[in-house]
């Protein structure tokens, strides 16, 4: 009987530490809500000048934030936001979804939660819902170049040109320094016709951001498309330097058809992506 009050003991006393242990160590591990505001503060300020989440501190942050919305940690609007991106990300959009309605949700007046469900609802093929979230965001924050110019591109995939135009000219005109508001304006004026001035917005984006492989390519398209070959060439040679991935766009884009058509094609476009997996001592690193 001793024994077995002994074993009870030993058990009780076995539990008590281990909820000790398990207690000290949420404490620990909790984050503080200054630490909390402090990693808000600096994810909030990489996404602006990274949006795209190219960088890879600014996927860190993410990552840092949409960890806690994940855990439970935190459930304010700007961690559900960045689960939104990381979802993204992932590939995982009905989730990402998800987390962008709970932060709209935790936050209606903020503009940019809108942004983000809006660009994932329009490629789950949501495009009524879609396009009600992103003209939410422009209404919240009428100056957000970002609000305008997702929904201009999103005008202009639905073939909605002239509807498209004021948005992405507000785009450019709230943020000039821009390159994704320009670029994407250069995709618009290509699709309405007026070429020169589509490369003349890829070519201020190239100058913006040197490192930025989307207004290079655009600009390899619009030669192939105008029949200035080895233009094309060299500017694709550029896009794929910088981001091997647009080997497999060059293979299916209709606006490189000129350039497909040549026999050298297949043999200069692996030469191009060979090139691109050398060290390159011109480029710098992104920023």
């Amino acid at each position: 009987m001793k024994h077995h009050r002994l074993i009870w003991y030993v058990a009780f006393i076995s539990s008590l530490c281990a909820i000790g242990v398990i207690t000290i160590r949420k404490t620990v591990e909790a984050p503080s809500s200054s630490n909390v505001d402090e990693l808000v503060r600096s994810f909030l300020a990489a996404v602006d000048k990274d949006p795209q989440l190219r960088h890879v501190e600014t996927k860190g942050l993410v990552n840092r934030l949409a960890t806690l919305a994940k855990t439970g940690d935190t459930r304010s609007a700007e961690a559900f936001y960045a689960l939104g991106l990381q979802l993204r990300l992932e590939g995982r959009l009905s989730e990402a979804a998800d987390a962008f309605g709970k932060c709209v949700q935790l936050k209606p007046d903020w503009a940019r939660g809108y942004n983000g469900l809006g660009g994932v609802l329009y490629r789950l093929g949501k495009v009524k819902e879609a396009e009600e979230a992103l003209r939410r965001a422009t209404i919240l924050d009428p100056m957000s170049s970002r609000a305008h110019n997702d929904l201009a591109v999103m005008l202009r995939l639905e073939n909605r040109l002239q509807e498209a135009l004021p948005e992405a000219e507000r785009a450019v005109e709230l943020a000039p320094e821009d390159v994704a508001a320009q670029n994407n304006y250069g995709n618009l004026l290509l699709a309405l016709g007026r070429c020169e001035e589509a490369a003349a917005c890829y070519r201020k984006a190239s100058v913006l951001d040197p490192n930025h492989p989307a207004p290079f390519y655009n600009l390899a398209c619009l030669a192939s498309m105008m029949g200035k070959e080895e233009e094309a060439f060299n500017y694709l040679r550029r896009a794929i330097t910088l981001d091997p991935l647009f080997e497999s766009e060059a293979l299916h884009d209709p606006h490189l058809e000129p350039l497909r058509k040549r026999p050298d094609f297949s043999e200069r476009l692996r030469a191009l992506t060979q090139q691109s997996l050398q060290p390159n001592d011109n480029l710098k690193d992104s920023h």
